[in-house]
């Protein structure tokens, strides 16, 4: 027979565990925006590079010009990489400075971080090799002494970089983070 007093107990149960999986998705939500944010900040420069090196150097180009149509394909390899920028920009500016938590709760972080990045990873992966080996051939059929040759050096180099963070993400294993300009953002090299 049971009791008023095991009633009661068996709701404080519940709710202990309701407060747990509260907690438990919290710090997996903010593992997530964390991630978000630090992949914001590290391709932020050499995708900026990057886009920016493909329109100064169509500029200079003709429309029918074999190396303009070479540039204008290579932009659109870089299409998904700048929407997926624009995806991870937009939750990085709704970072908050996270609560402190547990131990055992930092390890949902990880799990969110590394669902954010796994996921980034497969989105770009494929992209980000096609623009990085496109631009090295770009570099490779301009002539050493083309004034624009040093332009393709810059795009070829913010393409390596980026395909370089995006290769990392894969290998996270630890939660570390870095003190950033609201809070703490996730530490991509830190944590493989």
């Amino acid at each position: 027979m049971t009791g008023k007093l095991d009633e009661i107990l068996a709701e404080i149960r519940r709710e202990d565990m309701d407060a747990l999986n509260r907690r438990t998705g919290e710090a997996k939500s903010y593992g997530r925006r964390e991630m978000a944010a630090a992949l914001s900040h590290e391709l932020g420069q050499p995708v900026g590079v990057t886009t920016g090196r493909v329109q100064l150097l169509q500029m200079g180009l003709e429309q029918d010009d074999i190396l303009y149509q070479d540039l204008t394909r290579l932009w659109g390899q870089l299409e998904p990489i700048l929407e997926v920028k624009g995806r991870l920009e937009k939750v990085h500016h709704s970072l908050e400075p996270a609560k402190k938590l547990d131990d055992k709760i930092t390890g949902y972080r990880l799990q969110g971080a590394k669902e954010v990045a796994l996921a980034v990873y497969h989105e770009l992966i494929q992209p980000a090799k096609g623009v990085f080996g496109f631009s090295k051939y770009l570099l490779d059929v301009v002539p050493e002494n083309d004034s624009k040759r040093h332009s393709f050096k810059e795009l070829k180099e913010g393409a390596e970089r980026t395909l370089k963070i995006i290769e990392r993400l894969p290998h996270v294993k630890r939660y570390s983070t870095m003190p950033y300009v609201r809070g703490r953002v996730f530490n991509i090299g830190g944590a493989c």
